[in-house]
């Protein structure tokens, strides 16, 4: 194990050796400055765990040092004040601008190795404190995206049988379409054989863009995958996944997008997740009303793009709306939600330093309003 490094800052040559001698017994290892100037270039050099360092110096004093070094809790290395000059406001700024220990010349050896002992200790276990909370962090992190994601695919479930229905029609008219290309083969029907193909290539294709829908939105994303997006594309492609559901409920969602949005940055599967939770949500209020109305708007509000789901499906009841973002709060049966959607949803939000929120009308409608911020990728 490398010993701990001290850097000691002082123009007087008689006070670095005084320092030094005290800690002779210590298992140290020692680099010296003369100014400020020279220490700050010793402490990107050297990177001590602890620095000595006097206040009145020339070329560089030690308060433009301690500006300089920005000290935090989560810095290396802790600052100990040796000064003969400092008044209890020199102290005050010293505390102020992050030191650990203020100590006054002439200082007594036994004073001067308890609190180097304090210091090491005390930076020591910051870093063990530090690593501890990077190390929570990342889990809390991990355990966030897993949840997003099974979020994800528990919303890809709910759309399986309407997408299974939409991937049928292609499936069908590509087996229609070899029946007749092969019965054309047969006759040596030329013409009928080559519309047959036709036929099947198009399926082909339109089942292909369904896969790629599907696998584009259940894949797993991070932030270091955020790029820009244009946000009418997101509810585009959000409307494309929940078509068949739409369609089985004889839903036609009146639009109206903005147009020239600027681009957003960030996740655009998760956006397009939150669309497609908002959008189902209100065709499952919609499903028994006589005359549904489902509306989706984009519009510019200041630094901000919004996006509205709108249904007149008679609004969420007033008792549930103080629960409505929390996880596993669901006003559905258990088979049909998993009180997942608005909480994962409201956290995407948030992640983008967006916001999700409700506009509630009780006996007419409910409103969700998606807005994200413009911002310089």
């Amino acid at each position: 194990m490398s010993q701990p490094r001290v850097l000691i800052i002082d123009d007087e040559p008689t006070i670095r050796q005084s320092i030094r001698q005290a800690l002779r017994r210590e298992s140290l290892e020692f680099f010296e400055a003369e100014n400020g100037e020279e220490g700050l270039q010793l402490l990107e050099a050297k990177q001590p765990s602890l620095v000595f360092l006097d206040l009145r110096m020339p070329v560089m004093n030690g308060t433009e040092v301690l500006q300089r070094m920005k000290l935090q809790a989560s810095s290396p290395y802790a600052v100990i004040v040796v000064t003969g000059h400092g008044d209890d406001e020199d102290q005050r700024e010293c505390f102020k601008l992050g030191v650990t220990a203020f100590l006054r010349k002439p200082f007594h050896p036994i004073e001067l190795r308890g609190l180097v002992n304090q210091s090491l200790q005390l930076k020591a276990y910051q870093r063990q404190v530090e690593e501890l909370l990077q190390a929570r962090t990342q889990e809390l992190h991990e355990a966030k995206q897993q949840l997003l994601h099974a979020a994800k695919l528990s919303l890809l479930g709910e759309l399986s049988a309407s997408l299974a229905h939409e991937l049928n029609q292609p499936l069908m008219v590509m087996e229609l379409s070899i029946d007749s290309a092969l019965e054309s083969l047969a006759q040596r029907n030329h013409q009928e054989l080559g519309e047959s193909l036709e036929r099947l290539q198009r399926n082909v294709h339109r089942g292909m863009e369904v896969v790629k829908r599907i696998r584009g939105f259940g894949r797993d994303t991070g932030q270091d995958e955020w790029a820009p997006f244009a946000p009418n594309e997101r509810v585009q492609r959000a409307l494309e996944l929940v078509a068949p559901t739409l369609k089985a409920r004889n839903l036609s969602p009146e639009l109206d997008l903005a147009p020239e949005l600027p681009p957003l940055w960030g996740d655009s599967v998760q956006v397009e997740q939150i669309l497609t939770n908002l959008i189902l949500n209100a065709s499952d209020v919609l499903e028994s009303v006589p005359e549904p109305h489902l509306q989706i708007r984009t519009e510019l509000q200041e630094d901000a793009v919004v996006f509205q789901v709108s249904d007149n499906g008679g609004g969420v009841p007033p008792e549930h709306v103080p629960h409505l973002f929390k996880a596993f709060y669901t006003t559905k049966s258990a088979e049909k939600g998993s009180g997942l959607g608005l909480a994962i949803s409201a956290r995407i939000a948030d992640n983008h330093s967006g916001s999700l929120t409700l506009r509630n009308q009780p006996g007419t409608g409910a409103t969700f309003v998606l807005s994200l911020p413009v911002t310089d990728a």
